[in-house]
């Protein structure tokens, strides 16, 4: 991670915290295959991300080095444009060919045009603000994000749509996400009452005076230079690499032996921060407590898979 992170900030500059849930939504990305079992239900490991921040946080100069290494991975990568039903989840064409065809020959008069979520691996959206807007179009497309950032593969990952002419069409996302807005009023209040930002990792990049200013002189320094080697990036893509590899057949989650008493704690420090709260903090706490856990197991296979992947490449066992 660490040298991912070098690398990132030579595009944002002094945003760890963002750059490690880069990392991690690609390796999400990677092993989205995975299913974190609890019991008869499961999760997957992927990681969306909301990030909003204030004018000068660098919150979109990442994205050409996103694109670049999910590309050189294989990937379908995205820059989200149009939030209509049709760009998102599909829609249906008249096929020129069956209106010429021959009686005898057996031509759908329509076919199916895939929308953005069920065809692409990650898409990048810079526009996310309009997601705050109160309107029926903008609860429906958070519906869609919703459906799509649920478990892959299970029912409630499967989005349908039915079309004016009547044809049902549907679409089951594999995709992970990266939303960018700048910071709206009342955010707090909006991240409690919808259920969609708990499905997401949400980032908020509040910078100061100063700190934007100390953003500025780096950028003076780094004027007609191009710190950026392409050594660097393939270094990243190695390990993906190899993480892929390490991954496409495995069938147990290498939890640790100890994983209860890991877990235990993160627990108790949610009940610390809020036992002494009122009921309406508790209450929404306990509407978080489970999201928040699940975030817990997959940021913990995160870490196993990482660990794994070093120990292969540099020549030990797992």
């Amino acid at each position: 991670i660490d040298e991912f992170l070098k690398t990132f900030d030579k595009y944002s500059y002094n945003n760890k915290l963002y750059g490690r849930i880069v990392f991690h939504i690609i390796l999400g990305l990677i092993i989205r295959h995975l299913k974190i079992f609890l019991g008869g239900g499961y999760i997957d490991p992927r990681i969306h991300l909301f990030l909003m921040g204030d004018s000068g946080s660098g919150n979109s100069k990442p994205y050409p080095l996103i694109y670049q290494i999910l590309s050189a991975l294989g990937y379908n990568v995205q820059s989200l444009d149009e939030l209509t039903d049709a760009a998102l989840v599909g829609s249906v064409e008249e096929n020129i060919e069956a209106r010429h065809a021959r009686q005898s020959e057996a031509l759908e008069r329509f076919i199916v045009v895939e929308g953005l979520l069920a065809s692409v691996d990650f898409f990048y959206f810079d526009e996310a603000s309009v997601l705050f807007t109160d309107n029926k179009h903008s609860k429906n497309v958070l519906i869609y994000f919703q459906k799509a950032f649920n478990p892959l593969g299970s029912p409630q990952n499967i989005i349908s749509k039915k079309l004016a002419h009547g044809k049902m069409i549907y679409a089951s996302p594999i995709c992970s996400g990266l939303f960018l807005s700048f910071i709206p009023k009342d955010i707090l209040e909006y991240i409690i009452n919808k259920g969609y930002f708990q499905r997401i990792v949400t980032l908020i990049l509040e910078i100061t005076d100063e700190q934007q200013r100390t953003n500025q002189d780096k950028e003076f320094d780094l004027v007609g230079l191009n710190l950026v080697k392409e050594e660097d990036i393939n270094s990243t893509i190695l390990f993906f690499e190899n993480t892929k590899k390490l991954t496409e057949k495995l069938e147990d989650i290498p939890f640790p032996k100890n994983k209860k008493v890991l877990f235990k704690l993160q627990e108790n420090k949610l009940f610390e921060l809020t036992k002494n709260s009122n009921e309406r903090i508790r209450k929404i706490f306990r509407t978080f407590k489970s999201r928040y856990m699940n975030m817990i197991y997959v940021f913990s296979l995160h870490a196993t898979i990482i660990r794994n992947t070093e120990l292969i490449m540099n020549g030990e066992k797992t």
